[in-house]
């Protein structure tokens, strides 16, 4: 089912699309989430998306996805790719460049992400860290299509990116108790290891995407 505009988003998404001179249908935000597409991605041929649908199903010029959390992984790549090929670090400098001036009110979506992410918009970032690149992307999104999706499909999209984090191979073992609020994947991210990684030291436990608080797990360092 899609979800609600909330008020605030809403608020915001149609303030940015006046500003911008969208207003009026330009940009069809539910396309893009019927598309799976929550980034509004514009179709490339010079690239060819994991997850993504035959040309034919592409919309205005817009990609098309298999399901949602390609559309999200995409997102994160694309992220990921401004920071390490053109060396945008900063929350300025990653939105003037995935939404110029010339097509966007730039310095309203900037004020946003900033805003609703927590992050001040000149502050370097690592996307290569998960729980960062989280908070970018579910912002981004915000401002792109005017709702939020579930975090099990933001969570899931990052599932599909290969983060380019590997454990210390000390060969110890922590004990972490887990705390309310936790995940597996902000765990991993927070210890520099991985998801699979720690699946893989806890044999006991059958889903270890169902975690609890104060149960305790092993961490490989």
């Amino acid at each position: 089912m899609t979800p609600k505009f909330d008020k605030l988003v809403q608020e915001n998404w149609k303030a940015w699309l006046a500003a911008a001179g969208m207003l009026g249908g330009s940009v069809n935000a539910d396309a893009r989430y019927n598309d799976n597409n929550p980034g509004n991605i514009r179709n490339s041929k010079t690239t060819k998306w994991t997850g993504e649908n035959t040309p034919a199903k592409q919309e205005g010029g817009f990609e098309s996805f298999k399901s949602m959390q390609y559309g999200v992984r995409a997102l994160g790549k694309n992220l990921i790719t401004y920071q390490k090929k053109y060396k945008l670090n900063t929350i300025t400098e990653i939105i003037t460049k995935w939404a110029p001036p010339k097509e966007n009110n730039t310095a309203l979506y900037i004020k946003n992400v900033s805003k609703w992410t927590g992050i001040k918009a000149d502050t370097k970032l690592n996307l290569s860290d998960r729980a960062t690149l989280k908070r970018i992307i579910v912002a981004v999104i915000r401002m792109e299509i005017g709702k939020t999706l579930p975090d099990k499909t933001i969570e899931g999209g990052l599932d599909l990116i290969k983060f380019q984090v590997k454990p210390a191979k000390t060969g110890k073992i922590i004990v972490y108790t887990i705390k309310s609020g936790d995940n597996v994947s902000t765990i991993a991210s927070r210890h520099k290891t991985t998801v699979k990684a720690i699946q893989q030291a806890n044999p006991q436990i059958k889903d270890i995407n169902k975690i609890f608080p104060n149960q305790k797990i092993n961490i490989p360092q």
